[in-house]
């Protein structure tokens, strides 16, 4: 039986991108940042990969906010709003 559950990737990519530009940064400024390659970034903000623990906490280091806010529900949608994303 398959889990009915949401894929964080559904959850993750939306909020990564939010995040990243409430900081106005580009998707190479985070990377570097997060030391990690900007096409991996961009594979995974565009949710065709998986984003893998180690990896979300570097991002999150990097963007100063926490794992909760990176994996939150609709609570990130009036900021994607926000930010006509």
């Amino acid at each position: 039986m398959k889990n009915e559950g949401t894929d964080l990737r559904e959850v993750a990519a939306p909020n990564l991108r939010a995040l990243r530009a409430r900081k106005r940064w580009r998707q190479a400024d985070l990377a570097e940042a997060a030391r990690m390659a900007r096409s991996t970034l961009a594979e995974v903000e565009a949710g065709k990969r998986r984003l893998y623990v180690d990896e979300a906490v570097d991002i999150c280091a990097a963007l100063g906010c926490t794992l909760a806010d990176l994996l939150a529900g609709d609570e990130c949608a009036d900021a994607r709003k926000a930010l006509g994303i």
